[in-house]
């Protein structure tokens, strides 16, 4: 999951009130979910090879290789409306710098996001 917050801390921000600003932005951001999947097997193929010898003769071999064969892929995205739950920030002002460390927790305890994930992928599972 991610939102617009991540890509907006990965920079250098200065002034207290761009800070704030900038922090207080995810409360009113729902988290965007991506999910891929990609179904393969391997098939071992082998094939005849000519080549020549050290004596100049011309001889074949047969060569066994393992291929990867992708038989599926999907993938489905959307966002998940929520709720902020975050207290409100809070700056030290008698700092002169000051590094901020955040994180992105969600809590699905009552959501069926991981319901839908897990029907998703079982309805994805193709080989």
């Amino acid at each position: 999951c991610c939102t617009r917050f991540c890509s907006a801390v990965g920079n250098r921000i200065t002034g207290l009130d761009q800070v704030c600003s900038i922090l207080e932005q995810p409360r009113g951001e729902h988290p965007h979910f991506r999910w891929r999947i990609q179904c393969y097997h391997y098939e071992t193929r082998t094939r005849q090879e000519s080549y020549t010898d050290a004596n100049g003769n011309r001889k074949s071999r047969t060569v066994t290789e393992r291929h990867r064969v992708n038989t599926w892929s999907s993938h489905f995205g959307g966002v998940i409306p929520s709720i902020d739950a975050t207290r409100p920030f809070v700056p030290d002002t008698s700092a002169l710098l000051t590094e901020i460390d955040t994180q992105l927790d969600l809590d699905f305890t009552h959501s069926n996001y991981l319901n839908c994930y897990r029907h998703w992928l079982m309805a994805n599972r193709f080989d």
